[in-house]
Parts: C-alpha cells; structure tokens; sequence
C-alpha cells in the first residue's frame, strides 16, 4: 500500500510538471497547428488508496473552472470569470509557482461564488468532462456535505487543453490523470466561555480519536460498534490547557472523528464532562495570531464549551436535625445525659428563682406603710 501510495505521488509530480511545461509551450505554436475545430476532455482517476484503502472511490466530486481560453492567434487569455483574479500565466514556470497559483484560485471561485461544471466518480473511481473548448482548466474537488466520509482528498491543479506530449511533443487533447495527492491534515479551534460569554483560560482537555478495527480492543477504553463496525476512542493528547483568551487550537489532524473531553475545570467553575465530538473531513491550519487562534488557511472547526460557576456556599449555618419544641438543642446520639439533665435542671432553678423575686417584691408593696 505504502509502495502504491509513492507511485501515485510520484505520478502526480510527473504530470503536474508535464502540465505546466504544455501550458508554457502551447503560445508558441501557431493557430495553423492546433486543431481549433476539436474539442478536449478532462478525466481525473481515483483508488481506494487514495483514502487510505478504507473506503470506495465512487461519488468523489470535482469541479472544473476554464479559468482561461484560447485565442486564434494560440495563446491564452483569462475568460471574464477570472479577469480580477491577478493569474499571470506566463509567469508559471515551475510546478511550485502553478500549485501555488492553483491554491488561490480556488480561494478566488469561493470568494466569487464561481460556477463550474461538476460530475462524480463511477464505481471504478473514474470522472470525466467531454466537449470542452481548448484552455486552461482549474481542478477543484468538491466537498459533499451527503458524503463527509470522503473528506478533501484532491489539492487543486490545473490543465491546459491540449497539452503537449513529453514523449514525442504532439499534442493531446483528452487529457487523462491522476487527483493530484498529497498527505492532508485539519485543525481545530476550542473556545471556553462561561454563560455570559467570558473567556476562560487554564481549561484542560484531553483529546481523543475514534479508531475502527477488527483486532481486539485495547484495555481500559470506551468502545462501541456503529454501522462502520466496532471501534474504541483512542488517546492522542492528554492534556491541553485553555490561554488566556479561553482558546486551545491542534493542528495537523488525519480525516476522521474526534472529540474533546475536560478533565480540570478553571477555578471557580463546575467541571463539564460531556464529550464534545467533531469530524475532521477538510483541510486547514490554525495559527497565532497577537496571541489568538484563528483559521490560517482552509477550513477549521471551531468548537465552543461552556463553563457554569460554582454555586456560592451559604453563610447561615444548618439547623441542628433534632430541636426540641422549648428551643433548647439536646445532644445528639451519643451525647451526655448528664450534661443533658444539668441543663433542664438549671433552667427549671432560675425559673423558679425568677418566681420568688416577683413574689418578693410584691410582699414588700403590700405592707409598705
């Protein structure tokens, strides 16, 4: 597998490369060379490889832009959908200066809302786009939101139509490939807040992976079978602590599902232990940025957990669970009944203490002369 995935890459290389030098030979020849009456064709190849040998290459989709044509003269202009998009296509003289160009392409059609031309994988992981006029072509896969599973696979590239044959420099019309694969990763932003939408720092979370497999599952783990098959949730970084602005980032994630677990909450706040799942299925990078995270390029998750305070504890002390209905408190079980009894009998004294006096007084009124 590892054998079929450096030939694939390799190819891919090979024919970026053969593209770019079609795209920088093709204004040099006259109008008379090229046939401008004929159409071309674009069909892209996909494997199971390309998704890791796990899943079946049928309902990729792509998307195709003619982000330039052909004029009679044989050279390219940028058609009226990517007059603004600053493309200088004579300046594309390496395969790194035309990936690079692909990639803010594709940034242009989204910022744009550009329409394409778009069609899915057959069963053998096969698209194709026929009766196309002779330019150049940009090469997007589209997310399908009806299949997340498949995630972005494919790096934007572009084809000119024709291209010229390294092998005997004629030249080809219907233009067969390769997606253009390369090793893909994303990110993702955690966010804590508390209910009035504070940030808060010194959060820690661990972060876990949810693995399929067929082999036993490992000790001490949560486990659990789903239409996929069975599968476990997989350590793969036990702490991660909230900044200062409640914020914690993780790039360079593999495509699949995830989620956050707190394991300390900020001081002053009840702990949540609910799992906050999340999938990764698109590129994307996050970075620092004056001491936030925030999306660097392509599409980041951004997920937000919040914090509910301690509730503050009372400041009037309980009430004793046995009160006696004279309001004197008797010792609980295992008390003194001598220290008990002395106090009925003390109280019952100057009561009756109290009695005499009143009586007193009232003897000394009487006879008084």
């Amino acid at each position: 597998m590892k054998a079929l995935l450096k030939w694939k890459k390799a190819w891919s290389i090979a024919v970026s490369v053969a593209l770019l030098v079609s795209s920088v030979s093709l204004p040099a020849f006259a109008s008379s060379v090229i046939d401008r009456n004929r159409l071309g064709s674009i069909t892209i190849n996909l494997s199971a490889a390309d998704f890791g040998g796990t899943e079946s290459p049928a309902g990729v989709r792509f998307s195709i832009y003619q982000v330039a044509a052909l004029s009679d003269s044989g050279k390219y202009y940028l058609t009226n959908d990517f007059l603004g998009s600053g493309l200088a296509l004579e300046k594309l003289s390496t395969a790194y200066e035309a990936s690079a160009a692909s990639k803010e392409l594709e940034n242009y059609v989204s910022s744009k809302n550009i329409s394409g031309i778009t069609a899915s994988t057959d069963a053998n992981g096969t698209v194709s786009f026929h009766n196309l006029a002779l330019g150049y072509y940009l090469v997007l896969q589209s997310y399908d939101s009806s299949n997340p599973n498949f995630g972005i696979i494919s790096d934007p590239f572009l084809v000119a139509v024709p291209m010229k044959s390294e092998r005997d420099g004629s030249l080809i019309y219907d233009i067969v490939t390769n997606s253009k694969c390369e090793p893909v990763c994303g990110a993702v932003i955690l966010q804590k807040v508390n209910d009035e939408g504070q940030f808060l720092p010194n959060a820690v979370f661990r972060l876990e992976k949810k693995v399929y497999t067929s082999e036993s599952i490992p000790s001490g783990v949560e486990s659990g079978h789903d239409s996929k098959g069975t599968y476990y949730w997989k350590n793969m970084i036990f702490s991660l602590t909230t900044n200062r602005f409640g914020q914690l980032a993780v790039n360079g994630l593999s495509f699949g599902e995830y989620r956050f677990i707190e394991t300390s909450s900020p001081d002053g706040y009840i702990l949540d232990p609910t799992p906050h799942e999340f999938r990764i299925n698109q590129r994307g990078s996050a970075a620092l940025i004056n001491g936030k995270y925030e999306a660097a390029s392509g599409s980041v998750q951004t997920i937000t957990v919040h914090n509910r305070s301690t509730p503050p504890s009372s400041s009037v002390p309980p009430a004793s669970s046995s009160t006696s209905s004279s309001g004197f408190n008797f010792p609980k079980t295992g008390g003194s009944i001598f220290y008990a009894v002395c106090t009925l009998v003390g109280a019952i004294l100057m009561a009756g203490g109290a009695t005499l006096f009143v009586i007193s007084k009232k003897k000394k009124t009487m006879f008084k002369p």
